[in-house]
């Protein structure tokens, strides 16, 4: 069945992209989407929405359901950590996928949502960062994203692509399976109600936290830029929030009397402070989900999702 007026989404079945389909869901907009080839089931198939991440899948959407209203790029690289463990997959995520987009819709004129990184600019930021802060990733996962904002760039300058790079900051909310909430949490699960919680780092990085729901909103509030032009925005809340004041957070909304004790062990890779300058983000954007209760949700989330008690190997507690 052909889907008319279509949104793209490419990395759907992620964090991120998971919100931002319900929430053009819920407001009534038709959303076509994109996934890893594996991800992709005959019922996917049959429902005629969901598609394969490669050359043949966007072609035949576009042969199917015609020019979309407007794109996001979601996909991309896991984690930080990831990359450094496996750079060539986290190179095939984050810019192979972006060139392939790229392709399919060079010369049409479409609206495109990069989902970038604050990754992006590495360490060395005491200050809030702005969107024209210098640029020194630390990590392959920054560099691949610094690689797909300018891709994107150069469609823009040289085939008309209307362009809207957001690099994102502490991302968090409902359904994040990873990072320092999932695995405190699971570490809460599994241990006693007074048992010591022990974390790496120094408890003082800072980080610039947004809850999913706000992210969703920014995105699909943001005005599209004329053919030709690529505005570039930081999405974050615009507010440093120490990781101990997270993690104080999260004992509170969990419950039980713990002592927090930091090990000063600091993972490669990441950056001391990561925030966002409030004059760096879309115009207009305000955050609506203050940081307590964005995190008294997850929690309730996460205690009433009993598939999360799975727990991976933590990656330390920089989100």
């Amino acid at each position: 069945m052909r889907v008319r007026d279509a949104v793209w989404i490419t990395g759907a079945q992620g964090f991120i992209g998971r919100h931002l389909v319900r929430a053009l869901g819920a407001a009534g907009t038709p959303v076509v989407t994109f996934r890893r080839a594996s991800d992709v089931g005959t019922s996917d198939v049959e429902d005629d929405r969901v598609y394969p991440l490669s050359a043949t899948g966007l072609a035949t959407a576009l042969d199917r359901h015609g020019t979309p209203q407007r794109a996001y790029h979601l996909a991309g690289g896991p984690t930080v950590g990831a990359s450094f463990g496996d750079p060539g997959a986290d190179f095939q995520s984050n810019v192979a996928t972006t060139e392939l987009l790229l392709e399919t819709l060079r010369g049409k004129k479409v609206p495109l949502v990069l989902a970038s990184s604050a990754a992006v600019y590495g360490e060395g930021h005491a200050a809030p960062i702005r969107s024209d802060s210098p640029t020194n990733p630390s990590s392959p996962y920054g560099t691949h994203k610094l690689l797909a904002e300018q891709l994107v760039q150069a469609h823009s300058r040289f085939f008309d692509l209307p362009a809207t790079v957001l690099r994102l900051f502490s991302i968090y909310g409902t359904g994040l399976r990873k990072q320092l909430l999932f695995d405190v949490c699971g570490r809460l699960a599994a241990s006693s109600g007074d048992a010591q919680l022990t974390l790496s780092g120094t408890g003082a990085e800072r980080r610039d936290w947004l809850d999913a729901r706000d992210l969703a909103a920014a995105m699909i509030g943001l005005e599209d830029p004329a053919p030709g032009e690529a505005r570039l925005y930081n999405l974050a809340s615009g507010r440093a929030c120490p990781i101990h004041e997270i993690a104080q957070h999260l004992l509170a909304a969990w419950g039980g009397r713990r002592e927090i004790v930091f090990t000063n062990e600091v993972r490669s890779g990441d950056p001391f402070s990561l925030v966002a300058d409030p004059g760096s983000l879309p115009p207009g954007f305000v955050p609506q989900v203050e940081i307590a209760q964005g995190i008294s949700d997850f929690v309730s989330w996460f205690r009433a999702d009993r598939s999360a008690i799975g727990m991976p190997e933590s990656e330390g507690p920089l989100a």
